[in-house]
């Protein structure tokens, strides 16, 4: 390896690092505030008609639940919003 090679490839580290901390620094308060404005449901969800709790890894069964959450019970087949309350059809 010649020291043109070798600063090269250290330029290309140096300049992944400081993308990488750029990244972190936009995301992370990003990330942040969506977990603190409750935009994120991290809890378990429970069917309000037939008290079923919903499993963990949802299914959604429509283009809306796909994109904005939600849940059909297994066993009512009430649809919920991604905190648990029923919408109406």
């Amino acid at each position: 390896m010649s020291s043109t090679e070798i600063l090269s490839s250290i330029e290309i580290l140096l300049i992944v690092c400081i993308f990488l901390f750029v990244i972190s620094r936009v995301l992370t308060p990003l990330i942040y505030r969506a977990i603190i404005r409750n935009d994120v449901n991290t809890g378990r969800v429970v069917c309000p008609g037939c008290r079923t709790p919903q499993p963990f890894w949802r299914k959604p069964t429509s283009l809306k639940q796909a994109l904005w959450g939600g849940y059909s019970c297994p066993n009512c087949h009430r649809e919920l919003d991604k905190w648990g309350r029923e919408i109406s059809a």
